[in-house]
Parts: C-alpha cells; sequence; structure tokens
C-alpha cells in the first residue's frame, strides 16, 4: 500500500478526494494511490494524456446520461454520493454499468460515515462484477456530503483508517 502523498484540503475540488482505491479485474488487488502533482511522476508531465470525466447526481435517467457519455467518448463517470439529497449512488452506477462497457464508473466521492466498511466493500465487489477492469472508487472526507447534514468532514485519518479497512474486507483479510 502506497503511502497517501501530502494533506488535501477544501480549497480546491480536485484535492476533496483523500485516495482512490483502484479495483482492476481481481478485488484484491486494491491500492491507495497518491492524489495531487506530487503525485505524479516527472516523466508524464513530457506526454500529457488527457481523459475526460463526468460526474452525475443519482438520479433516474444517470444510467441513460452514462450510457450517453460513453457514446460521447468520455473515459470516467463519476457518481455523487449525497444520499441526503439524491438516490443511491451504488444503484446507479449498477444500471449504468449494465448499460454501458467500457466508460470507467464509480463514485465520486464516497463519505465513509455514511456506510459500513463492509457494506461499502460489498457494493465495490458487486460493481466490479458488473463492470470488471473500470471501477474506482473516489473517497473523501464528506465536506459537501456531511456539510449537507449540518456535519464537519471527517479528519483525514479517519478517512485512511476506512479506506484501509475496505482494503481488507476486498482482499478476504
Amino acid at each position: 500500500i502506497a503511502p497517501i502523498v501530502g494533506q488535501p484540503g477544501p480549497h480546491l475540488i480536485a484535492h476533496l478526494v483523500a485516495s482512490l482505491v483502484t479495483v482492476k479485474g481481481r478485488i484484491s488487488h486494491g491500492r491507495i494511490v497518491a492524489q495531487g502533482p506530487e503525485a505524479a511522476p516527472a516523466a508524464a508531465c513530457h506526454n500529457p494524456v488527457m481523459h475526460l470525466s463526468c460526474a452525475f447526481p443519482p438520479m433516474p435517467d444517470t444510467p441513460a446520461h452514462i450510457a450517453l457519455a460513453e457514446e460521447l467518448g468520455y473515459h470516467r463517470a463519476w457518481v455523487f454520493d449525497t444520499p441526503a439529497l439524491q438516490l443511491d449512488v451504488w444503484m446507479a452506477l449498477a444500471l449504468a454499468a449494465a448499460r454501458t462497457s467500457r466508460i470507467g464508473l464509480g463514485p465520486g466521492v464516497l463519505i465513509p460515515s455514511l456506510r459500513h466498511p463492509m457494506v461499502t466493500a460489498s457494493a465495490i465487489a458487486h460493481l466490479v462484477e458488473l463492470a470488471p477492469g473500470r471501477v474506482e472508487i473516489g473517497v473523501g472526507a464528506g465536506f459537501t456530503g456531511r456539510n449537507a447534514l449540518g456535519q464537519r468532514g471527517l479528519k483525514w485519518a479517519d478517512v485512511e483508517a476506512y479506506v484501509r479497512t475496505v482494503q481488507s474486507l476486498l482482499a478476504g483479510e
């Protein structure tokens, strides 16, 4: 497991993600990857590749919108995790997985305090079965989602502990 590099802050949307659990093919290959410019290798700056992503609220028409995004060539579709305001992120992703074959899928970003780690691990495992090789999971401190519930964001140490617990469950530990 690679260390999380840097301490993200609430000032940039790009830094809302504390870590990503990248699940490729087999569930046991989950890992934490660093975020931010310090995580990019220097060689990557010489030959940049741009991948377009899109993000949607989990609504009844979201799977159709994700299918359209795939047709338009988008690389990844993220679905918000705001159950106090919208529908279930995992249901929207599962329905999108059934309608697509290439676009990457994932929640962006999960809020650890909203679900027990076993529930999250089970949802990830199921989505990986539905969309093998296309799943990435964004996990954040909930600056937006928890704020909607009148709560502060989580401490980054708590986010990291949650991610490690989910990874352990996915690895069968």
